[in-house]
């Protein structure tokens, strides 16, 4: 919000939505006037900036201590090429066979490695297989006996959300990286899907001390 601004942004904003996302674009269904909300929100003061910058530093401090980086038992199996213990990141899962490739678009605020494991459980157990759109993919392969190889990639590390009525950088970034690729596996529905990392800062999911 500023006193300074004397033109009625909103309403110019709204005029852009409607006509750079018109009823036959393919993405309306997700960009239109029902879906985007327009607020104003107040620049943060003084004290909340340095808490910001405090916590980049402390965070960035941190990461620079943390050496480790793979625990794989055998290091040229690691599915990230020694990087499998890195955190917060947005990663990308293409899904390649003789006859094309398709990639897939994830997150995870923790170790990528315990994500892959989620994954491969998926590939395996046919109980998981509509756990994700790659583990969907993956068995729709093996069902019809189509040989497939995944490789892994970071796409961009984030920060997951903070706390304190921040944003979460994470499922930003990932939102980001589905839109910028719309021949993804990934649901257009995931670009609406609300961030899940809030949840562990809500009170009702607070634990009680002993």
């Amino acid at each position: 919000y500023n006193n300074t601004v004397s033109i009625d942004i909103g309403r110019r904003f709204l005029a852009l939505i409607s006509k750079h996302f018109p009823k036959e674009h393919k993405l309306h269904k997700i960009i239109n006037r029902n879906t985007i909300k327009l607020s104003y929100s107040c620049t943060p003061n003084l004290g909340t900036l340095i808490k910001r910058h405090n916590s980049r530093a402390l965070d960035e401090s941190a990461e620079t201590e943390r050496v480790k980086t793979c625990n794989c038992r055998k290091r040229d199996e690691c599915p990230l090429e020694g990087q499998c213990l890195t955190r917060s990141v947005v990663y990308e899962a293409r899904v390649a066979t003789d006859r094309g490739s398709s990639k897939y678009i994830g997150l995870t605020e923790g170790p990528f490695k315990s994500r892959f494991s989620s994954h491969k459980q998926s590939f395996a157990h046919a109980s998981h297989k509509h756990s994700t759109e790659l583990s969907k993919k993956v068995w729709e392969l093996k069902d019809n006996g189509t040989p497939f190889k995944i490789t892994w990639r970071i796409i961009e590390r984030a920060r997951g959300y903070p706390g304190g009525g921040g944003t979460c950088n994470l499922c930003i970034t990932e939102k980001l990286h589905i839109l910028l690729n719309p021949d993804a596996l990934n649901k257009r529905s995931e670009m609406t899907s609300k961030c899940r990392h809030i949840n562990k800062f809500l009170i009702k999911n607070l634990k009680r001390p002993p």
